[in-house]
């Protein structure tokens, strides 16, 4: 699993390069978010649990 937990990694720090170049906090702050959940799925990956679907993220209309 370490190719996944890899791939979860990366996006983890796409995700803070992102939000340290945003200007809008809330995006800012969900990319924070998104990042910090990439590497709890990066963590479970390497110990073997099955990491879990988020669900879809809430659209604006």
């Amino acid at each position: 699993m370490a190719a996944e937990s890899d791939s979860l990694r990366a996006m983890a720090d796409k995700c803070r390069r992102l939000a340290r170049s945003i200007d809008t906090p809330d995006v800012a702050e969900r990319l924070r978010l998104m990042a910090d959940d990439y590497a709890r799925r990066a963590e479970e990956a390497d110990a073997g649990e099955p990491a879990p679907v988020p669900p879809n993220p809430p659209t604006d209309g």
